[in-house]
């Protein structure tokens, strides 16, 4: 059985009363890594947010559901932003509009909707939605905000033409229960829909418990029948579809692999590909907010080395990342990139691995979409909109580098030791540096080991940074002089 994340189930639920700390404590030996526990008012959000400090296995959203719009305060909303503060509230949510019940008024439900929004947005942080025979309203509200959110459209049971008109956006959609129902063709179509690496389960615990437990309460592991359902659905591999549903669930929430903590070597075939080594090997460790990780033979730096690779937007982005850790970044010049940066993000992915750095607007949105598309592996570093603003601009520039160092740890970012292959003396005697073509050689040179073009100090970083072997130097080397003819 392959490992989950129950990406939303009300576990403050008053049904599990009696039973919640059982649950809790049994989670792992039904193979649920993890369990996002949203909010629907001010009780429940802050019932999320105390069971999350409590267990390292829970996450929290905090929000207000359609139902409870109409009690919708500026109090209430500065304890969302107070809550939203914490490490284990992941989310906005959940939120949206619900115009089967019709509890508060619809006009006061999208007045909220689009406030609760425009929150999840100053604080970069991604939502939840709610939205039950709303459709309409509910994409024209959400196109209103477009890429510029992460939006999880949570027990989506509208049309694959809805899901179609946000699809654009990145948006995912997380099914559960209802999949396994024989009257809900909706939510079926979207699962056999709706692209794999779009797709989250969940349970909407304690409601709608997938068939064979229907009409009991829902508990976090009978999402395993839910993805089931999906998979046949699909006709795809329950186990290879399970891994890729894992890493959206860590990638929509932002949140560590809660398995990455198990000892290494395991290597259990059932856990999600990322999840093996995370300690140990090639003396590396996820980044921690002790610095145990500095450049070889140099006390004086106690930045951390990161193992990835950082994208960023900009040279003055690169400048604030490397204030706050010791990493090799590549530029992509804004959201206009041609192939020849794709290329090369690729091949610093293949490597050492990516770490997607952008600015928390629309268009570090869409930079984040494209690399994704080439490097679905790719790991996302996500900067709250509060610790990058200065002076109205929005930027990673303007982010503190506590602020950088505590978005890199919870992607998951990798420690290393620096290991110096090459020095200046090298490039000098084959040619790169204080030489007549030494340029040019440069550029032939960062083509062929796809490294870009940089000068001879931002070469010979690559060529360590990248982990570039002697054997892989003196090929590439060899194919440059080549082409000169010599």
């Amino acid at each position: 059985m392959v490992w989950l994340i129950d990406s939303h189930c009300h576990l403050d639920d008053e049904a599990y009363d009696g039973e919640r700390e059982d649950i809790i404590a049994t989670l792992r030996a039904h193979q649920v890594a993890a369990v996002i526990n949203p909010g629907s008012d001010e009780a429940s959000s802050a019932a999320a947010v105390a069971l999350a400090r409590a267990n390292p296995a829970l996450y929290a959203c905090v929000g207000t559901h359609p139902h409870e719009a109409k009690d919708y305060t500026d109090a209430l909303e500065q304890k969302y932003r107070a809550w939203a503060a914490e490490e284990k509230v992941v989310a906005i949510g959940e939120i949206g509009l619900d115009y089967h019940y019709d509890f508060s008024p619809r006009e006061v439900q999208q007045r909220v909707f689009e406030r609760q929004l425009q929150l999840a947005a100053e604080l970069n942080l991604p939502v939840v939605v709610h939205s039950r025979e709303a459709a309409t309203d509910t994409i024209a509200i959400l196109k209103h905000f477009g890429s510029s959110l992460r939006v999880l459209l949570h027990s989506f049971s509208e049309t694959t033409a809805d899901w179609e008109a946000l699809a654009s956006f990145g948006y995912f959609i997380s099914l559960g229960g209802m999949v396994t129902f024989k009257n809900a063709p909706k939510p079926q179509a979207l699962a056999a829909h709706v692209p794999a690496d779009r797709l989250l389960v969940e349970t909407d615990g304690p409601y709608l418990a997938p068939v064979p437990h229907r009409g009991k309460t829902n508990l976090p592991w009978y999402a395993h029948e839910s993805l089931q359902a999906i998979a046949n659905l699909r006709g795809d591999d329950v186990e290879a579809l399970g891994r890729q549903v894992y890493r959206n669930t860590l990638e929509f929430y932002g949140i560590s692999d809660p398995l990455a903590s198990d000892v290494a070597g395991k290597n259990d075939a059932s856990k999600p590909d990322e999840v093996a080594i995370t300690e140990g090997a090639e003396n590396t460790t996820a980044i921690s907010g002790k610095v145990d990780g500095t450049r070889s033979g140099d006390d004086a730096d106690e930045r951390p080395v990161i193992r990835e690779v950082i994208v960023v937007e900009g040279k003055d982005d690169v400048a604030a990342v490397k204030a706050a850790v010791d990493a090799e970044c590549l530029i992509t010049h804004g959201h206009g990139f041609g192939e020849d940066v794709l290329d090369q993000i690729e091949a610093a992915a293949a490597r050492n691995g990516i770490i997607i750095m952008t600015d928390p607007d629309y268009a570090g949105k869409r930079i984040r979409e494209r690399v994704r598309q080439r490097v679905p592996q790719a790991k996302h570093a996500y900067l709250e909109r509060r610790f990058s603003m200065k002076g109205g601009d929005i930027g990673v520039e303007n982010a503190s580098p506590e602020a950088i160092r505590r978005a890199l740890k919870k992607a998951r970012a990798t420690l290393t030791t620096r290991q110096t292959t090459f020095t200046m003396d090298d490039l000098i005697q084959n040619g790169l540096e204080a030489v007549d073509g030494a340029k040019r050689r440069r550029i032939a040179l960062g083509e062929k080991l796809s490294l870009g073009y940089g000068n001879a100090k931002q070469l010979l970083a690559r060529l360590n940074d990248f982990e570039i072997s002697r054997e892989e130097f003196c090929e590439a080397m060899a194919a440059v002089r080549a082409e000169e003819g010599e």
